[in-house]
């Protein structure tokens, strides 16, 4: 049986580090070869952004031309991808549908067709992106394979050579076709003279020969990345390979013609569709990894979300743009100013024009208010530092702790056992749990320093009104201070927490906070389940498994956190066999990630839920101005 080989060349003018007077050169000597490799008889994948097409045609129309005649003649698949590159499973589905109505306009105004394969940006895979592509009629999407993969060790091996299945967020069908980061990442050191050919023909067999005991007529993805990293360097990393003369497309077409001569079928990547297979739906996410990535952990969702120049604040700034009804922003430009690579190694100059641009966009928009009442009241009294603040409500009971910064001792539904609050030291007897842990803290962890907490000794201003009773306190934070607020519905089963952080400079490093830290008891041994929206509409379940995983846990010493939940709607719920707690982001300046954190025990389940405005990777630059920076957020907690 002949092995099917493809291919998709990932095309972005927009790359983070080229300077916008090298992308004539950019097209020249990595988007031209594209074009001769096509015409000598290798049929190729291409995907590119709309902008990415766009930027190209001013540039060099007769390439673009070329591109059109060899997508009719079938030499090249066109693969869509949108018409900025978003990470979907960070923005509001309202913007995943701009930029695939946006995208699927300017593949047809510009190449004559709208492409039915889709593959995510950064292959940043979720089921609310799978639900807005299917919403325009695409069912087929690309995904890694290797992080799918080794997130799911019950696979077959396989199940890579085929195409598969999977389900939206609407439990809709997209076909699955592969690609594969280690595959990639093999080609690319070959290319770049990191191993040898010998090696590289040497994994090429053993691929092929596990190709030939398939049941159906197998394919491999042998490349799936950019080609911008061939002759030609961004300049992102001083590791980058040194350029050696302008060889490297020659490689590729030499490796290409050894490739064939081996008996290997060059297909487009859709051609594995027309096959007859019996395809296996599987999950390709879950709470462990709500978002399928490509590459190793520490190319993770935080690196668009919390980390860059200022992610958390121009992601906010985008999501007011976006969502506001008066905003009079085109699509497109609301889909460009989302780009991805604004929010990692964007150059000094292009970081510096459009920074200038989005300030200016969003200052035209009104005020932003808080959209709960707060209550206006003057401060009743001041409760100096006691033990315990204890609060009765019509639904529920409460207790502060203002010598511990105003933490959440506890919360429970009248009648009942506390729901969250502090677990103290010694509730498990596993030594890395035996801490005390708390709920509505603060905590800064400064790379090789130790903790910084606002876990400290405070007073607080009481205020009350007919139907509310908030407390507030001035903390201590680093170079700054802490302001925090938390105010109680005497009506409902509701609270809010505020924190407004005064801090001049935040240094590199992971601010997070908001803990909310679950009774074990509460939990028992019935399933607990996080819903919340990752770029659809349609919110998505996850079953907490009972193993151990931290979203926060340190990728590597360079990446401070490898996973996360986008909360692209503003809503994260937590749902345990009696309960419901859903939490609401009511107003801020800098957009959060949350994040879990679980861990089995003798004594019960570990679980707490926590947001992160700020963590580290080889993208962070600077120090960040938190002299101003407010977030909010509205609590309900229901028996079920």
């Amino acid at each position: 049986m002949q092995s099917a080989f493809y291919s998709i060349w990932h095309l972005n003018i927009m790359y983070s580090s080229i300077e916008v007077q090298r992308r004539a050169e950019v097209v020249q000597k990595c988007f031209w070869p594209l074009i001769e490799l096509a015409k000598s008889g290798f049929k190729i994948g291409i995907e590119a952004p709309g902008l990415t097409l766009e930027i190209v045609k001013s540039i060099d129309n007769k390439w673009l031309s070329e591109l059109k005649n060899c997508i009719q003649s079938g030499m090249v698949e066109l693969i869509g991808s949108g018409y900025s590159q978003i990470i979907g499973p960070l923005v509001p589905a309202k913007v995943n549908h701009y930029n695939i109505i946006e995208g699927k306009k300017t593949y047809q105004e510009l190449l004559g067709q709208a492409p039915t394969l889709w593959m995510a940006n950064e292959q940043t895979y979720s089921k609310g992106l799978a639900e807005c592509l299917y919403d325009h009629g695409i069912t087929s999407v690309v995904v890694d394979w290797s992080n799918s993969f080794s997130s799911n060790p019950s696979w077959s091996e396989a199940f890579e050579f085929s195409p598969q299945k999977t389900l939206d967020s609407k439990g809709r069908e997209l076909n699955v076709i592969w690609s594969d980061s280690l595959a990639f990442q093999k080609f690319q050191r070959v290319i770049h003279g990191e191993i040898l050919l010998e090696e590289y023909i040497d994994y090429l067999g053993a691929i092929a020969t596990k190709m030939q005991n398939q049941e159906f007529p197998p394919s491999f993805c042998f490349y799936g990345n950019d080609a911008e990293i061939f002759d030609f360097r961004p300049g992102r990393f001083k590791t980058e390979p040194e350029l050696d003369h302008f060889t490297e497309w020659k490689r590729i077409f030499s490796l290409l013609e050894q490739m064939r001569q081996m008996n290997f079928q060059f297909v487009l990547p859709s051609d594995n569709l027309k096959h007859t297979y019996s395809p296996k739906t599987l999950n390709l996410t879950d709470a462990i990894s709500p978002c399928s990535i490509k590459k190793q952990p520490k190319y993770n969702l935080t690196r668009w979300a919390v980390t860059g120049r200022f992610s958390s604040r121009i992601n906010q700034q985008c999501f007011d743009l976006a969502l506001n009804p008066k905003s009079m922003l085109s699509a497109k430009k609301i889909c460009e100013l989302w780009a991805s690579d604004y929010r990692t190694h964007i150059t000094q100059q292009r970081w510096d024009a459009m920074y200038l641009e989005l300030q200016n966009l969003w200052k035209s928009l009104p005020a932003s208010k808080f959209t709960e009442n707060r209550s206006t009241t003057a401060p009743t009294e001041t409760v100096f530092p006691v033990s315990k603040i204890n609060i009765h409500t019509e639904h529920f009971d409460a207790t502060l702790n203002p010598l511990k910064g105003l933490s959440i001792e506890g919360i429970n539904l009248k009648g009942e056992s506390p729901f969250l609050g502090r677990l103290p030291h010694g509730s498990f007897s596993r030594i890395d749990l035996s801490a005390d842990w708390f709920s509505g803290n603060v905590v800064l962890q400064l790379p090789g320093k130790g903790q910084e907490t606002d876990l400290k000794k405070v007073s607080c201003e009481k205020s009350e009104s007919q139907d509310k009773v908030s407390f507030d306190c001035s903390v201590p934070f680093l170079n700054g201070t802490i302001l925090k607020s938390i105010q109680f519905d005497k009506t409902q089963p509701c609270w809010n927490q505020r924190f407004h952080f005064r801090i001049p400079s935040l240094p590199i490093g992971s601010l997070r906070f908001g803990f909310l830290t679950l009774n074990q008891h509460e939990l028992g041994n019935d399933k607990l389940t996080i819903a919340t929206h990752l770029g659809g509409t349609e919110l998505e379940y996850f079953e907490i498994p009972d193993r151990d995983f931290d979203h926060g846990e340190s990728a590597s010493s360079l990446v401070s956190a490898s996973q996360g939940f986008g909360m692209t709607e503003g809503i994260i719920k937590i749902l345990t066999s009696r309960h419901i707690l859903t939490i609401s982001l009511i107003s801020s300046t800098l957009r959060p990630l949350a994040m879990i954190e679980n861990k089995m025990a003798r004594e019960g389940r570990f679980f707490r839920l926590y947001f992160t405005v700020s963590e580290y990777d080889e993208t962070r630059k600077e120090d960040w101005d938190f002299s101003d920076q407010t977030i909010e957020f509205h609590y309900r907690l229901e028996a079920l």
